[in-house]
């Protein structure tokens, strides 16, 4: 056991990204006072054995000197998963019996680690990114799992939805906070149905949660990506959540309607954050030279999304505070205006491409169910850019209203 060099020091972070003999040069420093462990290692344009040899012996002596460590995190640049380093990996989160949180990127998991880390007692966070493994990893891993008691908050980023399946399935515990960004050469409905059904059990107590679907295909011809019930009738089993962030990469077409959205406005009572965001249609020229736009991206049925949909969000979230779409149709006949709902909430509305006929109209609608809105928007083109008459309408209606030789100005002593 060596002498530390800092015995009363609580975080060290170590990044070695030219030699791997300069690992052995930290080890004075660990000691048993140390609650958080970043490591950095690897060349990216190098990918050479002896970064293993080197990093076991560190790891080693982390699990023999910082039995306090409360949050590991691991980054491997273009480094390989051998054996001996998941042997490694294992041994120090079995040893770390206070760990909360571990972070890992760049580098696979191996069947070892997922073990060590669904054992964990009291693992809180866990951060899983960029992953290049396959699937058998965790395949190799299901026998003894226990299934993350204590897992709180789960972060999984750009692998295979596959993947990401097997890792919720194995996820028993309730969690409050969930990052999800899955990849695939296609993203057929089964794909994400499966991801769906994963979320069944441990999603039922989700408060925030960010899903990126990202479909690597150049298929136009599939057909649309229905997101309710594929993924979003999952997620409504939550009546917790407070902020959605949904994203979908695709040349698909997606499939999402007014009647979802007034679905997850009834589910989710303490919403503050709606954001849902797609791949917008792309316009390509016929052989005449006029614009057509085909099935790739965007809307399956452009007028099934309406600002009708903000209208349950108005009743049923009183604590909205931001709401966000790629593209709505601005042009359909509203509710009766007698029967809307107003809500004072400040809210901050985010609108993309839409069609608008009548900006007055649209001004006016917004205005009858949110006075205080404040509108932003990203419109651009023929048509789509007279979001800005709509903002300089509703800005005239929000204006203070004076009445015929009277001021508003308080009074001057």
């Amino acid at each position: 056991m060596h002498q530390a060099v800092f015995p009363n020091l609580g975080k060290l972070s170590i990044w070695i990204t030219e030699s791997p003999d300069l690992t052995a040069r930290v080890i004075p420093f660990m000691s048993s006072g140390i609650f958080r462990l970043d490591i950095k290692c690897g060349e990216a344009v190098n990918d050479r054995s002896d970064w293993d040899k080197c990093l076991v012996p560190l790891l080693d002596h982390a699990r023999q000197t910082c039995p306090n460590l409360e949050h590991l995190s691991f980054m491997g640049t273009g480094l390989r998963l051998l054996t001996t380093l998941d042997k490694a990996f294992s041994a120090l989160i079995d040893s770390c019996t206070h760990l909360m949180q571990f972070d890992i990127s760049n580098i696979a998991l191996g069947p070892l680690t997922v073990r060590a880390l669904a054992r964990a007692p009291r693992l809180l966070s866990l951060t899983v990114d960029n992953q290049f493994g396959d699937d058998r990893q965790f395949e190799l891993s299901s026998p003894d799992m226990q299934g993350f008691a204590q897992l709180r908050k789960l972060a999984l980023k750009d692998i295979s939805i596959h993947v990401a399946t097997q890792f919720l399935e194995k996820v028993t515990w309730m969690l409050s906070e969930l990052t999800i960004k899955v990849y695939n050469d296609e993203l057929p409905f089964k794909s994400v149905q499966d991801l769906s059904v994963a979320l069944n059990e441990c999603g039922r107590s989700l408060r925030c949660t960010t899903i990126i679907l990202v479909d690597k295909s150049n298929d136009r011809r599939r057909r649309p990506l229905s997101l309710y019930p594929a993924i979003l009738q999952s997620l409504c089993q939550s009546n917790h959540m407070r902020e959605l962030f949904l994203q979908v990469e695709s040349p698909s077409a997606v499939d999402v309607r007014d009647t979802d959205l007034e679905k997850m406005a009834l589910a989710w009572p303490d919403l503050r954050t709606f954001c849902m965001t797609w791949t917008p249609a792309d316009k390509h020229p016929r052989r005449s030279g006029l614009p057509v736009a085909i099935s790739r991206g965007g809307l399956w049925d452009e007028a099934a999304l309406t600002l009708n949909s903000l209208v349950p969000f108005v009743e049923q979230c009183p604590k909205l505070e931001k709401f966000s779409l790629t593209s709505i149709n601005a042009d359909v006949p509203y509710r009766h205006r007698d029967l809307l709902p107003t809500g004072l909430q400040p809210l901050a509305l985010h609108v993309g491409r839409a069609e608008i006929e009548d900006p007055d109209s649209v001004a006016e609608f917004l205005y009858s169910i949110l006075p205080n809105v404040k509108l932003s928007h990203n419109g651009v083109g023929h048509r789509w850019s007279r979001w800005a008459e709509v903002q300089n309408k509703l800005s005239g209606l929000q204006a203070p209203q004076k009445d015929s030789g009277l001021s508003t100005d308080p009074p001057t002593n």
